[in-house]
């Protein structure tokens, strides 16, 4: 053994004379009494009594590898006295790194490795006591944040809450996740959870730091914003706080000129707080330690580490990352301005090469080259680093599709608004917002808005032709847009407009379309909705909720299924289908961007039960809708409000139809006829149609548009003889039930012509339902619950 550890120590000095890549090692002289068993104990383990108490002291000091290099050299420092002449020749060595900012020597050098060695190892330990645990932070809505508590099986067991639940995808080694919409009940709650138990959470540097009050959130190398991430210069921190410390914080950062966003959970009164931080510098970062008290300080305050690659942005399943033109990741590195990328399949075969293309937020692939390869599973990036002779080679697993998984739905649904059929906003989970004014039969004289009922101009235009095609014959930009959303929409509930755009762009510079023309497909198309909360006035993007409507023929049954299916989900669809049903979807022949239901043909009514069920999808039938799809705008069933004036001292933004969008806000002055304004108050934006006869007021952005549109153009578009609708291209947002009910039952497709405008076509129905249009006609209708009960029967006939 002896012989062995010469041969190495000669050989790491002529290494390090040679090429000067290697420490050399040096060897203790032992005494001349020792005993050779003891000599080659010695040699093999020459530090051993000062690894021992290098432990004691980082312990006693509650110091580790993820403090600074400062402060775990002044400890040392003071007990240097201590250790043997071989340890403290290593400990100032890393002294001098530090004095010359030689920060990669540091990290190097063999007094930072035994330190690092050191917190690996109690790490490990306490790991297989406790179980290992992550916290990660969805900020992506500052209205809704969400987080997440991640962990592995150890930990599940140790933790034992009855909300743990499996994640349909490991990220990294957690398979196990908690989590609670209010997240600060959710924080307290595990902060009484873990010190009942007084292990487990408890133990670990998660629970450590929510006892004391602050617990920080880095970018890790997969993107996300976790406590597994860690501190890089001018790179993201976000502080899960005591909401006592916010005031100091908030001090600190105005003296400094630091700007955050502070996700306020529900109120004043909450225990915890989140602070965002887009970027922080080295000194903005001491700043917020030494804003924080002295206990909570060692958790904010992070060690220097090398420069490594670090994914952002794409949808993600665990760790893998869904690679098409919708879900383009972007990949920087401190030193890395250029590279290259291999794309492959699980074979190997390469698929696409090129070189990256360069943005503000990093290198990334561009979508054009992503449009025709599929059956990708891995990307390797090779990055071309400032003063490295090779390329940094770094792999990432990727999908061409999105998983089967669960989606994370709106736990609380009744807090959130949609377009309702009467030209109001109603709450998500509202079984009756389909049902008409009237509790009983009825018999009322129905007008449209406007008092006319041609409000079509009547136009012979070019006949599309509506044509059966197979299942997943869909555009080609709504096919990769689905599975990308569908990635997003697993990992949480609600979406931003930007997050939005951040697909959308991506997709229109690869093909060409513009992206304000592929949000309005998803949107009139019922893949997406606009939310709102009760309690705050912007909009979010939400998963429209599928819909199935079916139709009992004597031959067996038809259903039509509308709304935002994945590649995974459409092959599901396909093979629960018995040998005599058949399926297809409608389109449109010669559009880019047009879309129809899915129709089946099923054996029984009965069968459409089991789709309803493994699909979740929402059973809708005509009784769900008012006595016209356009209800919101026939009085007097109409639900939008007339009012003898507008509000005083009112600040408003007026609709500029030239540019869709609205203007500046200002205090309402001139209230001309024929203008749309919005009011936006603390909890709902209101809308003020001006007419000349009166003010109507809704909290519908899109029924607003319709009415303004009546009032001001008399008209909503051109009619064909055959029924077809194209839009005015003034209404660029149409109501929800509306759109639905043309894709169910008129068994109609949806397009967005090049100029904006929605096209119904193929329908074959009247838009009015079964309306006369006639100025004496009055319109029976009954009461909607007796329909829905009806129907509900009828499903369940032969049970």
């Amino acid at each position: 053994m002896p012989a062995l550890w010469h041969q190495l120590a000669d050989w790491s000095r002529r290494r390090k004379e040679l090429k000067g890549d290697c420490a050399q090692l040096i060897l203790p002289v032992p005494p001349a009494s020792e005993k050779l068993i003891g000599h080659s104990k010695r040699l093999s383990f020459p530090c051993y009594k000062d690894e021992n108490r290098l432990r004691d002291l980082l312990a006693n000091e509650k110091l580790d590898s993820h403090s600074s290099f400062q402060k775990v050299n002044e400890a040392v420092h003071r007990q240097l006295f201590f250790f043997n002449e071989v340890f403290n020749y290593e400990v100032k060595t890393f002294n001098c790194f530090l004095l010359s900012a030689s920060w990669q020597q540091a990290f190097n050098s063999p007094f930072w490795g035994a330190v690092r060695d050191i917190t690996r190892h109690d790490e490990i330990q306490k790991i297989a006591e406790n179980g290992r645990f992550c916290i990660q932070l969805d900020s992506t809505d500052v209205w809704n944040p969400e987080i997440y508590l991640l962990m592995d099986q150890k930990g599940a067991d140790v933790l034992a809450a009855q909300e743990i639940y499996t994640l349909p995808q490991q990220i990294s080694i957690y398979t196990k996740g908690y989590y609670q919409s209010d997240i600060d009940n959710m924080l307290i709650h595990l902060s009484i959870l873990s010190q009942k138990q007084n292990k487990g959470l408890y133990q670990s540097r998660i629970g450590m730091a929510l006892q004391v009050g602050c617990l920080p959130l880095f970018q890790d190398d997969s993107g996300y914003i976790s406590s597994d991430g860690h501190y890089f210069d001018d790179g993201p921190v976000c502080l899960v706080i005591n909401s006592g410390y916010v005031k100091n914080v908030s001090v600190a950062c105005k003296n400094i000129n630091l700007k955050f966003s502070s996700l306020e959970l529900h109120s004043e009164r909450d225990k915890w707080n989140i602070l965002v931080f887009d970027a922080v510098s080295q000194q903005a970062l001491t700043t917020l330690t030494n804003a924080l008290p002295k206990i909570a300080q060692r958790f904010l305050i992070q060690s220097w580490m090398p420069a490594r690659p670090r994914l952002t942005g794409g949808a993600r399943f665990g760790q893998a990352v869904l690679l098409n033109p919708a879900s383009t990741p972007f990949i920087r590195m401190e030193g890395a301005n250029s590279g290259r990328f291999v794309i492959s399949d699980s074979v190997g075969n390469e698929l696409a090469t090129g070189e990256l293309s360069v943005s503000d937020e990093g290198l990334f692939i561009s979508p054009e080259k992503l449009v025709s390869i599929h059956g990708q599973t891995l990307c390797r990036y090779l990055l071309t680093v400032d003063q490295q002779i090779t390329p940094l080679i770094y792999d990432v697993h990727v999908l061409d599709h999105a998983p089967d998984a669960p989606y994370r739905r709106l736990k609380e649904p009744g807090n959130w608004l949609v377009d309702g059929p009467l030209g109001i906003l109603v709450p998500l989970d509202d079984g009756a917002r389909n049902e008409s004014n009237s509790e009983f039969v009825n018999k009322q004289k129905l007008i449209p808005m406007g008092g006319e009922w041609s409000l079509w101009q009547q136009h012979e235009s070019s006949p599309a032709e509506r044509e059966s095609t197979g299942l997943h014959s869909l555009p080609v930009a709504l096919d990769w847009l689905t599975e990308a959303l569908a990635l997003r929409f697993q990992r949480r509930s609600t979406l931003p407009f930007d997050e939005l755009d951040k697909h959308l762009i991506p997709v229109s510079r690869a093909i060409s379309i513009p992206a304000w023309r592929l949000r309005r497909i998803l949107f009139t198309s019922g893949f997406l909705s606009v939310a709102e909360s009760r309690y705050t006035p912007y909009p979010l993007v939400i998963q429209t909720p599928r819909t199935i409507s079916v139709f009992d023929e004597k031959a067996g049954a038809v259903a039509r299924i509308s709304g935002m299916m994945t590649k995974s989900e459409r092959n599901q669809l396909q093979c629960v289908l018995a040998d005599n049903e058949q399926i297809n979807r409608w389109s449109l022949r010669g559009h880019d961007l047009a879309i129809g239901c899915i129709e089946l043909n099923l054996s029984s009514v009965e069968r459409a039960e089991l789709l309803v069920e493994q699909f979740g999808l929402q059973l809708i039938t005509k009784a769900d809708f008012s006595v016209s799809p356009l209800g919101g705008v026939i009085l007097p069933i109409t639900q939008i409000e007339n009012i003898p004036s507008l509000p005083v001292n009112i600040n408003v933004s007026t609709w500029l139809e030239g540019k869709n969008d609205w203007s500046e806000e200002s205090a309402l002055i001139d209230q001309n006829s024929n203008s749309f304004v919005r009011c936006r108050e603390k909890q709902r934006n209101r809308y003020f149609i001006i007419t000349q006869n009166g003010y109507w007021q809704t909290d519908s952005f899109a029924w607003g548009l319709m009415v303004q549109t009546i009032f001001l153009k008399k008209t909503l578009g051109i009619q064909s003889h055959n029924g077809d609708l194209h839009w005015s291209k003034s209404l660029i947002a149409l109501p929800l039930s509306l759109t639905q009910w043309w894709l169910h039952f008129a068994g109609g497709c949806l397009a967005i012509g090049d100029d904006g405008h929605v096209s119904f076509v193929g329908g074959g129905s009247s838009i009015w339902g079964e309306i006369d249009r006639s100025e004496t006609t009055t319109q029976e209708y009954d009461d909607r619950a007796i329909l829905r009960r009806s129907r509900a029967l009828k499903l369940r006939r032969g049970r």
